[in-house]
């Protein structure tokens, strides 16, 4: 179940269907279909029709790239109505799909935000991509990855390591929780980080993407939930 290799390596398998590439929404809701199937989501009882307007509503749409995708799901309903087990099965859905050979996800090898490699792929070789495989490949290299990809590839594209990771709730691996409290208190670096100003002495300077921690729950969500 593991894979590591090159850039070029990963869109050749992509190219030729040994592997299945798969946008983050459209995981979400292959993952719970296949969750479904498997008669998870049975240990809720009386949500059917909860469960299909999840599906209709927001993951099928999501999946397909509309603007569904761009908004929180949010559930909304009194204590003991389920909306945990919902999420708690989802995230279970997730964690199980990704064990798959059909849910198998990739990142770039030792990146802190799980980034998707292909948003290291020049303009022209995304575009064929888009056109040859039907890929939704949307976004952009993170700044961090994109020093990564000059200083230690030479700024070639097709040397980039790339490696098979799986989503794990405890080890914090493509699932983010967060739990909100006063807003006075709260600070908004549980979401996204903090400069680690530690690094400033090595590296100068703390707009350099290095000098970064990337431990918010919006990072360790990335390419999950």
């Amino acid at each position: 179940m593991k894979w590591e290799g090159t850039l070029e390596e990963y869109v050749q398998s992509i190219m030729d269907g040994n592997i299945k590439y798969m946008a983050s929404h459209e995981r979400l809701y292959h993952a719970f279909r296949w969750a479904r199937k498997k008669d998870l989501f049975t240990k809720i009882y009386g949500m059917d029709n909860i469960l299909d307007e999840i599906e209709k509503n927001y993951l099928i749409p999501a999946s397909k790239g509309y603007d569904a995708r761009k908004r929180l799901l949010v559930l909304v309903g009194p204590p003991g109505s389920g909306k945990t087990s919902i999420v708690r099965l989802l995230k279970e859905a997730l964690m199980a799909f990704s064990k798959t050979d059909e849910g198998a996800v990739y990142k770039i090898k030792n990146c802190p935000l799980n980034e998707n490699p292909l948003l290291a792929l020049p303009a022209d070789i995304k575009n064929e991509m888009k056109e040859k495989a039907k890929l939704k490949l949307n976004g952009f290299l993170s700044p961090l990855n994109k020093q990564r990809l000059i200083e230690d590839y030479n700024s070639d594209w097709r040397k980039v390591e790339v490696e098979r990771y799986y989503i794990n709730e405890t080890e914090r691996i493509g699932i983010g929780s967060f739990v909100p409290s006063d807003p006075y208190t709260q600070e908004v670096t549980d979401l996204i980080g903090d400069v680690d100003y530690s690094t400033i002495t090595t590296y100068g300077s703390v707009s350099d993407p290095r000098a970064y921690r990337y431990d918010g729950e919006f990072q360790v969500a990335n390419q999950g939930c």
